[in-house]
């Protein structure tokens, strides 16, 4: 029998053998794989990838494009950098994706709408802004308003503005790689989405900001029109992610308090799930400031007490509250009550180490509330603590010349001279500092005038003008000066100029000083009855003392019937406004006989306001027909009266009026036998 031989397989066969049996290893490793992969959270296994991503990354760099990775690295930092609001695609309806209006079209809509609507408010608030400065600059405008900023605010980011990056040989894209570092660190982007849903052929929005809902259309749009859903939304939609736009945009000031107010409050409420992202409080602030820098002294008081309540959610020592004790002496003191503006800005002064850069705007609030009370020196000190903090301001300069010069209206000689002095050296510094601050060119020229340096006070007036064309002020001083040089028709033509610019101006902006000067001037010409016009215009726009008395002597003189009764009715419309000081006692008396002339000089404080009740003495006694006791009392008041006052040229020509008539009398015949 034969015996039995052992079979061996082939080479090649053993080889297959081995193949088929890695490869159900493999397969079970691969599964095995999946299934600790399917377990596994996506940040961790993006992390596991991230190696090969640098890897990858690295050997793209070695390779054929080194530029390329380093465009890529840039790209990583820009985008890690970047402070993006991402709009996913709105969820449409399939009869409007199916007419075009997909769920990106709808994503790039609601971009539209919002930046539209947040480009104009910005531009609202930076012209605002800008003119608020140069008014501020220039004087027009007191407001605390140059310490009130707006920083940018993210830019809405659509996916398809993410260039879609994938590194060779790795599997990884640039955002995944960015949206993992950005959660890994906790700098997670904000995020919008939403939903369309149609309901009864009625389009109905929903949005949501890092998704809580914070938008639901309460009236649907026709589903012709899509767009109408992103125009209604954009407002609600605002004031629950940037209240601060609304702040802006918003015209009823009442509104912007209240929309203020319910943002403050979401955002300082931990408990809030809805809370509002903290670094947007100071952007609320910040708009809330630059609206109630618009608000006026007329203002009710609910405007003021509103803004109160918000402010007084912050802790005591807040820059913000600080910002507001200011303001609110501000508007206090515009609205004359000063003992309250006083008061806020002693507070704001108390918290002066917490918000060093507002004491500037302290100072300078009470410093100009102590102008408008008469406390002269108090002004200067507290202006010259503002120009300490900001030697660099023009408009502290300025304001502490004013101090000066109007404290050097009180002083007698030779002290006013050396404070108008100081006066002018402040206005030649705010110049320096400021070469196109229009009033200090024409507060100096007042100093000049007050100085008795005509020709100076009159350049001055003319650089104003050269600044402002349409500065009325500027004019009327100018003509003053002139007129103290006795340069009639040169004053008359700037008088003329700024009369027409009150033309051109509302009522509550119109210089009465404008028709004021030109009656004085007509007065001086023996044009009486059109003196008589213009000084009434000039008490229609305000009743001031001076006008008053000017006016009843002009109509005196023009023949005017109710000369006695205007001068009564203005004599208690100046009383009624508490303006009772020097020239009031003049008024009284004309309008009262029993006031002697020495009970005139009595009122007089000062040597000036003495030399005005000389030729006011002589007036009365040219009305009561006493020529030779009015040329006395009218010659010691050209005598003691400086040029530039305006009873030292009506006493000049009074007096040349009475040495005409005197020459025109009949002489008496001599006596004959």
């Amino acid at each position: 029998m034969a015996k039995a031989t052992k079979m061996r397989p082939s080479r090649s066969r053993a080889k297959g053998n081995r193949r088929e049996a890695a490869t159900r290893s493999s397969s079970r490793k691969s599964a095995a794989s999946a299934e600790d992969t399917a377990a596994e959270s996506l940040p961790k296994r993006v992390w596991r990838r991230v190696p090969g991503f640098c890897k990858g990354l690295s050997e793209f760099a070695k390779g054929v494009f080194p530029v390329a990775a380093l465009v890529i690295l840039l790209m990583l930092g820009w985008r890690l950098m970047g402070n993006t609001i991402a709009i996913d695609p709105i969820s449409v309806p399939k009869d409007l994706a199916d007419r075009g209006y997909t769920p990106v079209i709808a994503a790039n809509r609601l971009r539209d709408k919002l930046l539209e609507f947040e480009k104009d408010a910005r531009k609202a608030f930076s012209d605002s802004r800008k003119a608020a400065l140069i008014g501020s600059r220039q004087g027009t405008s007191a407001r605390p308003v140059s310490d009130i900023e707006l920083p940018a605010d993210p830019a809405y980011e659509l996916d398809g503005d993410r260039p879609a990056i994938e590194v060779p040989s790795t599997g990884l894209s640039l955002n995944t790689v960015v949206d993992l570092i950005r959660q890994w660190f906790g700098w997670e982007q904000h995020r919008i989405s939403g939903d369309v849903q149609l309901q009864d052929d009625v389009l109905q929005l929903r949005l949501r900001f890092d998704g809580h809902q914070v938008y639901a259309s309460d009236r649907g749009v026709a589903k012709n029109s899509p767009d109408e859903m992103f125009t209604q939304a954009r407002i609600e939609f605002l004031k629950a992610t940037r209240p601060h736009i609304v702040l802006l945009a918003e015209s009823d000031l009442l509104i912007v308090l209240e929309t203020a107010d319910q943002a403050i409050a979401r955002a300082l409420d931990p408990e809030n799930p809805d809370q509002m992202p903290i670094e947007l409080v100071s952007k609320v602030f910040a708009a809330l400031r630059y609206r109630l820098n618009q608000l006026a002294e007329t203002d009710t008081q609910e405007v003021l007490d509103r803004a109160e309540k918000i402010f007084a959610r912050l802790p005591e020592g807040d820059e913000n509250v600080v910002w507001w004790n200011t303001f609110k002496g501000n508007i206090y003191r515009g609205q004359k009550r000063y003992s309250e503006s006083i008061r806020a800005l002693n507070k704001a002064l108390e918290q002066a180490p917490v918000a060093p850069t507002l004491s500037f705007l302290s100072f300078t609030q009470r410093g100009k509330t102590y102008l408008e009370v008469g406390k002269f020196d108090l002004a200067v000190s507290d202006l010259t603590e503002a120009i300490h903090l900001d030697p660099n301001s023009a408009l502290a300069y300025n304001n502490r010349g004013v101090a000066l010069a109007q404290g050097a209206s009180m002083q007698e000689a030779p002290r006013a001279t050396e404070t108008l002095s100081r006066a002018i050296a402040d206005f030649t510094e705010a110049i320096r500092l400021d070469p196109q601050h229009l009033l200090a060119y024409t507060n100096r020229g007042r100093a000049y005038f007050a100085k008795g340096e005509y020709a100076r006070a009159a350049s001055d007036q003319s650089e104003a003008i050269q600044l402002d064309p349409k500065y009325t002020g500027a004019y009327v001083k100018r003509g003053e000066a002139l007129l103290a040089t006795r340069q009639f028709g040169l004053a008359m033509a700037d008088f003329n100029a700024a009369i027409d610019l009150n033309r051109t101006t509302d009522n509550a902006n119109r210089d009465p000083d404008a028709n004021a000067f030109r009656g004085y001037a007509r007065f001086i010409e023996s044009d009486f009855s059109a003196a008589a016009s213009d000084l009434m215009e000039s008490v229609k726009i305000q009743t001031r003392g001076y006008p008053t008395v000017w006016l009843y002597l002009a109509q005196m003189r023009s023949g005017n019937a109710n000369a006695t009764t205007e001068l009564a009715i203005n004599r208690h419309k100046l009383s009624s406004l508490g303006q009772t000081k020097w020239p009031y006692p003049v008024v009284e008396f004309f309008a009262d006989h029993a006031f002697t002339p020495e009970a005139l000089l009595a009122a007089a404080g000062t040597d000036n306001e003495r030399c005005e009740a000389h030729f006011y003495i002589g007036e009365r006694y040219l009305l009561q027909s006493t020529p030779s006791e009015a040329s006395r009392w009218l010659k010691a008041a050209e005598t003691s009266c400086p040029r530039g006052y305006i009873e030292s040229a009506g006493a000049e020509a009074e007096l040349k009026r009475l040495a005409d008539e005197e020459a025109l009398r009949p002489t008496s015949a001599p006596a004959t036998d």
